[in-house]
């Protein structure tokens, strides 16, 4: 009897668990009011500590003003688990993310540049870590860009871009190197371009975009929807391992040593990469000695266009991931079917075409049945209630805009269930006119007008 009551006190504990708060610091290295933080590395020592304890989930939001860069932060001292972590990130809504395109240096997009001495711009040693939209220059010195090591609840990059100053081509060091010394790991790098990690022929360990440094079989990776241009190697599975590492809708251009180092390193689940060099492995549905074209390579402009066959198009799908569904590009903007190879979705955002109320569905690969969309009252003063109803869960944005396509508010952005959800919007700082609603997910894009009457 004791067992049995003992077991249903331990039961309604787990269910009735306190569910951990999430502690949101701002980080602004040019102390604009409201900042918490004017560095990374101060953040970290001062909400060090063990997370399971404190029940919370420890969150660096990052801006920039005036132009001032961040400088290297090592984060070594957080307790983590995988519902107690640490996320560091830019918001999409703010200005602060970047587009795509490596920011100038009087741009107020977040960034952590510097010289390394046989070190790194971000070293993470903790359970679990998600570092999303940063932009990562090496200036001079040798090191890499980001280093992560025995994540074994998950160590999470992506949106981020990341690069070596042109003036440091030659020095040793690499984009991301993820290590797993004793303990199982796993690590989720997506949606990262990472550009310029070429190196000296002094060095005997070659330069790579990201490099997997496990000991023994204690790592598990999966690389996905990366572009990496101009290094000495693209993608290096230096266990060897095939087993352990798992690679698909990668892109890799102009990679002077091979794109793919050394082959059959990557499990059989690796698919739909494009590769520039003639001696990748042939795994999967898989593109060797295949050029791409992109924006602007001079400029370090990796979007896709039109002409970027095979990339677009080509891509699978990885809303539906078994081990991690995203389905969001470098930009953050949600992935359009056909998927597309690389960071970069040609096929991420809506444009406004029509003039009825229905606007646009920019996806061959829509079913109309998946959603409903619909705003009451209409038209309104101030506020409306939207509707909406998705029938497989995902990323879902939901966006007004005025008529000339200008962003107004950012109502959702979030991963949501499947199931009918509602949302007020307030119009009442809002002149009269008509809005436009636009709700987006992986599978389509619906937008609709409504009219604000004062």
């Amino acid at each position: 009897m004791k067992k049995v009551v003992l077991l249903f006190i331990s039961l309604s504990a787990l269910l009735f668990a306190q569910q951990p708060d999430t502690i949101i610091s701002i980080i602004d290295p040019g102390n604009r009011p409201g900042t918490d933080f004017t560095s990374l590395q101060a953040w970290a020592d001062a909400r060090a500590g063990d997370l399971t304890l404190r029940n919370t989930i420890e969150v660096a939001k990052c801006r920039c003003t005036n132009g001032k860069a961040d400088t290297a932060a090592n984060i070594s001292k957080f307790i983590t688990d995988s519902t107690h972590y640490i996320k560091i990130y830019t918001d999409t809504t703010e200005g602060f993310r970047h587009q795509g395109i490596y920011p100038s240096d009087s741009s107020n997009v977040y960034r952590i540049e510097d010289s390394l001495n046989y070190s790194s711009l971000l070293q993470v040693i903790t359970s679990k870590v998600i570092i999303d939209g940063i932009c990562f220059k090496v200036i001079k010195g040798n090191g890499n860009a980001i280093t992560l090591t025995d994540c074994r609840c998950g160590g999470y990059v992506e949106g981020c871009l990341i690069e070596r100053n042109k003036d440091s081509l030659d020095e040793h060091g690499h984009g991301i190197r993820i290590d797993a010394a004793t303990k199982p790991a796993e690590y989720y790098i997506r949606n990262n371009i990472i550009y310029g990690f070429k190196n000296d022929s002094l060095y005997t360990a070659p330069n790579c975009g990201i490099l997997t440094y496990p000991t023994g079989d204690s790592l598990r990776a999966f690389i996905d929807n990366n572009t990496i241009y101009y290094c000495k190697y693209g993608i290096w599975n230096r266990n060897y391992n095939p087993s352990i590492v798992t690679a698909r809708n990668n892109l890799i251009q102009n990679c002077i040593g091979g794109n793919f180092y050394v082959t059959e390193q990557y499990t059989k689940n690796s698919t739909n990469n494009i590769s520039s060099d003639t001696t990748a492995p042939a795994f999967g549905k898989y593109w060797r000695n295949t050029i791409v074209a992109f924006m602007d390579t001079a400029n370090r402009d990796f979007h896709l266009i039109k002409s970027s066959v095979p990339a677009t198009g080509n891509g699978i799908d990885l809303s539906h991931d078994l081990f991690d569904p995203f389905n969001t590009d470098v930009d953050g903007e949600i992935r359009i079917k056909p998927w597309d190879i690389g960071a970069d979705n040609l096929n991420d955002t809506s444009k406004i075409t029509g003039v009825n109320n229905i606007i646009t569905l920019n996806s061959d690969n829509q079913d109309p049945k998946s959603f409903s969309l619909s705003n009451y009252p209409n038209p309104f003063n101030p506020a409306t209630t939207i509707s909406y109803k998705i029938n497989s869960g995902g990323r879902i944005k939901l966006i007004i805009y005025d008529i000339l396509g200008k962003e107004i508010q950012r109502l959702v952005d979030e991963w949501q269930s499947a199931g009918v959800h509602t949302v007020s919007f307030d119009g009442s700082k809002l002149p009269s006119g008509v809005y436009v609603y636009e709700l987006l997910s992986s599978n389509f894009i619906a937008c609709k007008k409504m009219m604000l009457v004062k």
